[in-house]
């Protein structure tokens, strides 16, 4: 089986700043926390291909073109 090292820098960096922006997060209202699925939708969407073969990858499966 291929295995795949992630790059996990932001991983790293993005859970590293959980701490400090605890508080922010905690002060941001109810109606924006609402709206933030339907703004990270489009960013997911025109990533799913790239997250479908690196998923496909990382378990040995051959590499499939999840654009066509």
């Amino acid at each position: 089986m291929n295995t795949i090292a992630p790059d996990d820098t932001g991983l790293g960096r993005a859970v590293g700043e959980l701490p400090r922006n605890a508080e922010a997060w905690s002060a941001t209202p109810p109606t924006e926390r609402i709206d933030l699925p339907e703004r990270l939708m489009p960013l997911v969407r025109d990533a799913g291909a790239d997250i479908a073969e690196v998923a496909a990858r990382a378990k040995g499966y051959e590499a499939v073109d999840f654009a066509n």
